[in-house]
């Protein structure tokens, strides 16, 4: 058994006295161990915790003791005499070898056909309503070109969500307006039938949910405290209840194409450009500011601080630039432990055409400075549908008209291959102004302010939100979170709470799930509801 290398679906193990236990779920594995010891499975505050300190989970522990996921690229052999033990990956699936001799257009064609492949995949299976969710962003839409050359776009239901007012709607709606989509916005007052149902059955399944918990509880909990209970039990410990995950199971009459892990084509943090060492590279977790909120105890804080460091430099290569440490760490880290954990709870079937182990091995060949220019991005996107290669995007603000609208289209300029070691490396101001795809040093001012549900829920959290974080952190709190939490520094962060930014929000809502995990406070769904997730809409759940 194999590890997924980019953690689109993690798996988990542990060892008890005399077997081992491997499953895709944590909760599973750990209940094995618990019932050869004949005892509950064990929480392991160290393992929540980090929501508290880096906002998602960290390192390889999970809200268990004695189980871990199964390392990048690492696997298990199942021998029927000898057992089970585990095998490490000798390098990442998506670092390229040195004696490598492909070429990078090689490698386009090789990525393009791995993509292709998967959406041809996807489509095999008649009967389902694909959908796409199109914004003003670049991977929604590479993906976007992918589908228009193999033919596929008009069998596509396209979504953007936001009102009108937004550079992401108004980008995407002319895009729409362009290819002939059939495009619908979640705020415009008329939409297409198929989404109006499902929106219509999604509020239902909501209404029932919350009246199924209310009734087996016996009331008493609002909308917020139910999501926030379920999505700890969901994800034993390991989503952060800021944006609560509800149990659903996937439709089975709709999927989604998803534009995940086009993050990993490109660099994720382009302000880390400015390190210049290994040494500055070591300081990116202050950077983004983890275990900044002031809520953990100053031995605990150490720890994880400490962790961090070991996580940060675990996958670099001696070679690597001190942005390679940072967009590896992406990988191995963020994406997996972010996006794999919730994927176990994904109310829609979703399929990746993005995943490519060959794009993310050319991403990592051609350097740095292509990856912050997004040099693979536009490369893909040329040769799957060249027009929409000259379509601005939301975050480019040099593309619009003094009224707003859309500029006018600049002649196209393609820029020249890489060939640095075998592929030259693009000086960034040339190949900025060749492609215009360009990120780094960029104002961050220039940048359109683009909110999403959780974002505002995090920015005007209610009262209610913050009554339930006084009553798990301060006034319940139980043992093993009282480990991990400075007293002191949560009712500070709490009293201060509007004026905190958003790092600091996002560890107080990390430091809740610990809490209602740690304190058994979970709420497991009722099982006549399913078991996988649904992302609370606020307005839907409270109208209900």
């Amino acid at each position: 058994m194999a590890a997924d290398p980019l953690g689109i679906g993690l798996s988990y193990w542990g060892h008890g006295r005399e077997f081992v236990a491997i499953s895709s779920r944590a909760s599973l594995a750990a209940a094995f161990l618990a019932a050869e010891r004949g005892t509950e499975p064990v929480r392991d505050a160290i393992g929540a915790g980090w929501l508290a300190y880096g906002v998602h989970a960290g390192a390889l522990r999970t809200g268990f003791v004695g189980v871990s996921v199964v390392p990048d690229g690492g696997c298990i052999e199942i021998d029927p005499v000898g057992g089970a033990r585990f095998v490490p990956a000798l390098r990442s699936a998506w670092r390229l070898d040195t004696d490598c001799s492909d070429s990078a257009d090689e490698m386009l064609d090789e990525a393009r056909r791995e993509m292709a492949t998967t959406i041809r995949m996807a489509r095999s299976r008649p009967g389902r309503t694909p959908f796409a969710e199109l914004t003003g962003g670049k991977d929604s839409r590479l993906v976007l070109s992918l589908l228009l050359d193999e033919g596929l776009a008009d069998e596509v239901e396209f979504q953007t969500f936001g009102g009108p007012d937004l550079p992401d709607v108004a980008v995407a709606t002319e895009i729409a307006k362009r290819f002939g989509l059939h495009h619908t916005v979640e705020s415009a007052q008329v939409s297409r039938p198929a989404t109006t149902l499902r929106r219509e059955r999604a509020v239902a399944r909501r209404r029932q949910l919350n009246a199924a918990v209310r009734d087996r509880s016996g009331g008493g909990m609002s909308s917020e405290e139910i999501g926030s209970r379920i999505t700890a039990w969901s994800g034993s410990g390991m989503i952060n209840v800021e944006e609560p995950l509800l149990g659903r199971p996937p439709s089975g009459d709709e999927f989604l194409f998803s534009g995940i892990c086009g993050e990993a084509l490109r660099t994720s943090y382009p302000s880390t450009a400015r390190f210049a060492s290994k040494a500055q590279a070591a300081r990116f977790p202050e950077s983004m500011k983890f275990g900044t909120a002031g809520i953990l105890r100053r031995d605990v804080l150490a720890h994880y601080r400490r962790d961090m460091q070991h996580v940060l430099f675990e996958g670099a290569l001696d070679r690597d630039s001190p942005q390679d440490v940072i967009d590896t760490f992406f990988i191995r880290q963020r994406l997996r432990r972010w996006f794999g954990a919730t994927q176990e709870l994904d109310s829609r079937s979703r399929t990746f055409p993005l995943y490519s182990i060959t794009a993310i091995r050319l991403a990592f060949a051609i350097g740095s400075d292509n990856r912050r220019a997004e040099w693979l991005h536009f490369q893909m996107m040329r040769r799957a549908c060249e027009p929409l290669v000259h379509i601005p995007f939301a975050d480019d603000r040099r593309h619009e008209g003094s009224d707003g609208a859309l500029a006018p289209i600049r002649p196209y300029r393609e820029p020249a291959p890489p060939t640095r070691r075998r592929f030259e490396r693009l000086g960034p101001r040339r190949l900025r102004r060749a492609c215009r795809f360009g990120t780094a040093n960029r104002s961050s001012a220039s940048k359109p302010v683009v909110r999403t549900v959780g974002r505002d829920r995090r920015a005007v959290a209610s009262g209610v939100d913050l009554e339930i974080m006084r009553r798990y952190l301060l006034d319940e709190p139980s043992p093993l979170a009282s480990e991990l939490l400075d007293r002191r520094g949560v009712q500070d962060a709490l009293d201060q709470y509007s004026r905190v930014g958003e790092p600091q929000k996002l560890q107080l809502y990390g430091a809740l799930t610990a809490a209602l995990w740690l304190g058994g406070h979970e709420l497991a769904l009722p099982r006549d509801l399913g078991t996988s997730p649904v992302v609370v809409d606020r307005s839907a759940v409270d109208a209900s």
